[in-house]
């Protein structure tokens, strides 16, 4: 500020004080900075003079500084005064007023405790009504409302008014432009809100587009080196971008460019590095590289267990996660002790009878079926299906899923009358939720002519294989041709040919031999052969997702 009046030593001082605040204040120093402001003030006691302009920058000065220092309610009251001296000055429509609307709606805005969107958006647009209304239009007045405009912006995004916010963000990005130049900080920022809200759109090459400029401007005046929480953000958010786009070696790259980064500016033990550990290990799950996947999430697990409360859901998803690559590695022991580990964590934070408690519940029994441990796997089993019938009715397609697991155990162990009332029960399910001609329904209808033939009850089998037979032909006429439901076919078949090799009637047998082996053949696929006479096909359905859950 220039010192103009040096008729008053106190005006003389307040100047002073006030110009070494600002010079500690670009320096970031923003403790030193408020000392020298709180001195700026204290000589500020001629009110009605020039020195009440002066006292009115320091409040807004002030205000800033403890923001900055995360001090929001010492600011909010700093800011506060100023509307009080601007209405005292009666300066009702000057670009002081203006600035102390924005200011104090950017408290409400980032207000923890009060958040209060609504508010914040009516003092920004107070604000760009004054600032639009002044016929002196200066630069300064300019930089003003393309700061305004991008608060606006910010209220529409997070009200999810997407477009609105997109809207107001290139207005605030055209003057920002042509004020600034095209490598300023206030314009990086800028590019970065339209990027995110693309992102939010799907507009994925146009989000890419902008974050690549933000990277640009920012290691222009902030290499990589230095730690920018800023920049790690946007390498996220490509990073995020290519796994949409299904380019995994890309989002790995990009993932783990944001990690070095975070790695810089941030305590590894930080919630931020975690979570980007956990993108890391999603991504190595996808690209099946599951060593390198449980190394992320065995390093965000140790990091999570230090810096978040007991039981919280980010480290339940990370535990439950390296249950998975267990499962999928075949460890299942290992697997096994996770997904208890997991479970007894969700039991607590969630409650015994909540979905996520049943899922892992599922997968326990999984574990346990293929360790052997049947009674256990069938307690397993059916606890999750007593909570999944609760919750999401009996005639849901999780509850068929249990009811098929828990019936192929007890097929299994040869309790056959017990597989047979269970199977029973999945087909109605199935039918129910799925309808009759299904995969699932196929499969079921399979199993059961299993277990009669199992059980000497050949009529039965030939009916349930039959009846499986047709729905798979109907369901192969809608849609081209694939291994997988080519192999569904050629089973049906093999085993439809076994039973008619029980009965002797050959001609009916080879014909489906015949059929089968063609299939086979065409496929080629790997341990898929005609086997004659009683070869089971069944086993459990594995109710895990088919890649990790992500954080």
């Amino acid at each position: 500020m220039a010192l103009n009046d040096t008729s008053n030593p106190d005006i003389i001082s307040s100047t002073l004080y006030y110009n070494i605040g600002q010079t500690y204040t670009r320096q970031k120093l923003y403790n030193d900075a408020s000392t020298w402001f709180h001195r700026s003030l204290a000589a500020c006691n001629h009110p009605k003079d020039s020195s009440s302009l002066l006292a009115l920058k320091t409040l807004h000065c002030l205000g800033y500084c403890n923001h900055r220092l995360g001090n929001d309610d010492k600011a909010s009251m700093y800011y506060k005064r100023a509307l009080l001296l601007v209405s005292e000055m009666d300066l009702g429509s000057s670009v002081h007023l203006a600035a102390s609307l924005n200011c104090v709606g950017v408290l409400h805005f980032n207000s923890q405790i009060n958040n209060n969107t609504e508010l914040a958006m009516e003092m920004f647009r107070e604000s760009l009504n004054i600032y639009r209304s002044m016929t002196n239009m200066n630069r300064s007045n300019k930089v003003a409302i393309a700061t305004v405009l991008n608060n606006i912006g910010r209220v529409y995004y997070l009200q999810s008014k997407f477009q609105e916010s997109l809207d107001v963000y290139e207005e605030s990005l055209r003057s920002r432009r042509e004020i600034l130049g095209s490598d300023s900080v206030d314009v990086a920022a800028t590019v970065y809100n339209i990027g995110q809200t693309c992102h939010q759109i799907g507009r994925l090459d146009e989000s890419l587009s902008y974050y690549k400029e933000f990277l640009r401007i920012a290691s222009s005046v902030m290499p990589m080196d230095s730690g920018s929480k800023d920049m790690a953000l946007v390498l996220k958010g490509i990073a995020e971008i290519y796994q949409e786009k299904s380019d995994l070696n890309m989002a790995l790259f990009y993932f783990s460019r944001a990690l070095e980064l975070q790695k810089n500016f941030d305590n590894i033990y930080s919630t931020d590095v975690a979570t980007t550990l956990n993108k890391l290990g999603n991504i190595c799950y996808e690209m099946k590289n599951f060593t390198t996947a449980m190394s992320h999430y065995k390093k965000g697990l140790e990091i999570e267990r230090k810096v978040l409360p007991a039981n919280h859901p980010h480290t339940i998803i990370t535990l439950v996660n390296i249950a998975h690559i267990h499962k999928q590695l075949g460890e299942h022991e290992n697997a096994l002790t996770a997904y208890m580990a997991a479970c007894k964590m969700q039991m607590t934070a969630f409650g015994r009878e909540s979905l996520s408690v049943a899922e892992t519940l599922s997968s326990i029994g999984l574990m346990q079926y293929h360790i052997h441990f049947f009674d256990l796997a069938k307690k397993c089993f059916g606890e999750s299906l007593r909570i999944r019938s609760k919750i999401l009715g009996r005639d849901h397609r999780d509850v068929a899923i249990l009811w098929y697991n828990i019936a192929t155990i007890h097929f299994e162990t040869g309790e056959d009358d017990i597989a047979v009332e269970m199977y029973k029960e999945t087909l109605r399910v199935e039918r129910k939720a799925l309808g009759d001609d299904h995969p699932d329904v196929v499969l079921t209808l399979q199993h059961l002519g299993q277990v009669h033939q199992q059980m000497g009850q050949i009529n039965e089998a030939l009916r349930y294989f039959n009846e499986a037979l047709n729905i798979e032909l109907k369901l192969s006429r809608n849609r081209t041709q694939d291994s997988n439901k080519s192999g569904s076919m050629a089973r049906l078949l093999n085993l439809l040919g076994n039973v008619y090799l029980q009965l002797g009637k050959t001609v009916d047998m080879m014909k489906c031999y015949a059929e089968a082996s063609r299939i086979y053949e065409a496929n080629q696929r790997p341990g898929e052969t005609l086997v004659i006479a009683g070869y089971n096909f069944y086993g459990l359905s594995k109710t895990n997702p088919s890649c990790a859950a992500v954080a």
